[in-house]
């Protein structure tokens, strides 16, 4: 939670100062849901604790309600390219609706319920490559796709319980339905990496979004450069990790590659000065690199 915290003060989301009555009476607002209300509510929703101490059972669910009907809404505009608000809402509202799992573990109906809800739209998005010229679906920008599995992979890293949760609601599943493999080994890390490689192919797929991915390998931002939804401190979590290590050869320069880019986010200005705030994100990042260089450096056979 501290990590967390962090990571909102760096993203400028401030401290809330309504009360649970006028939150509920906001959300269900003729209005619906904005970017300022997502981003207090996404902050409420870290500090879990406020959440519980200010809402009761019937305000819990009466909020699940409406973010969940909106997140599945608000996808379904997406896959048909008629999305009426923009990606960074979309995005802030599914990790909302993530967040907000760990308030119903009381209820593992409601639980399951709602989290069938994000492993739905998980799961079309990891299809997304197969699905895209079917006449459901008509995502045009496979970019916007990609963002949204890297929210997925951004909470996930963050929160453990989270991973426990898209577990249990998978296991339930019929086994046609059944997403994760990582039920026969690997643990709930094996969640995150099925993520990170639908989000790998779904990158490379197509001429243009291969030329955005290598692209992607420079710091320097092109006309189509997108902040990547992946945080710095969630991302580093994945350097040293021994799963990492176990992955394909191919897919391990991958993963090295979504850290930089999130070190390179942190970095660029327009003199490319570093965030200071950070800077221990950053002796982190160059130990791990020097640690992860070293072990591989016997493999090279140099002469």
């Amino acid at each position: 939670m501290k990590m967390a915290a962090k990571q909102l003060k760096k993203k400028n989301y401030t401290e809330p100062t309504f009360s649970s009555t006028t939150l509920i009476s906001v959300i269900h607002s003729p209005q619906g849901i904005k970017l300022p209300i997502l981003k207090r509510l996404y902050y409420l929703l870290i500090k879990s604790s406020w959440i519980e101490a200010e809402l009761n059972d019937n305000d819990i669910c009466s909020l699940s309600d409406v973010l969940f009907e909106e997140v599945d809404g608000r996808f379904e505009e997406f896959l048909c390219g008629r999305a009426s608000a923009s990606l960074q809402e979309l995005a802030l509202l599914l990790r909302c609706c993530m967040v907000f799992l760990n308030l119903l573990v009381s209820n593992q109906s409601l639980l399951i319920e709602k989290g069938r809800v994000l492993l739905s739209i998980l799961r079309t998005l990891i299809s997304v490559e197969l699905n895209e010229k079917s006449e459901r679906i008509s995502i045009t920008n496979i970019a916007s796709a990609c963002a949204l599995l890297q929210v997925f992979a951004d909470e996930l890293l963050m929160h453990k319980s989270l991973r426990e949760y898209f577990l249990l609601i998978d296991s339930v599943s019929s086994t046609s339905e059944m997403l994760f493999m990582c039920h026969f080994g690997h643990g709930d890390i094996g969640i995150v990496m099925e993520v990170i490689a639908a989000h790998f192919i779904l990158s490379i797929s197509g001429d243009k979004s291969f030329e955005c991915f290598v692209s992607s390998l420079f710091w320097q931002p092109g006309e189509d450069f997108r902040t990547p939804e992946m945080s710095l401190i969630v991302s580093l979590s994945l350097l040293l990790n021994p799963i990492t290590h176990s992955a394909p050869k191919m897919f391990q320069p991958y993963l090295i590659l979504l850290v930089s880019e999130a070190i390179g986010v942190c970095i660029r200005s327009e003199y490319l000065n570093p965030d200071l705030g950070i800077m221990d994100c950053y002796l982190t990042a160059l130990e791990r690199s020097i640690i992860l260089y070293k072990s591989h450096f016997s493999n090279l056979h140099i002469g």
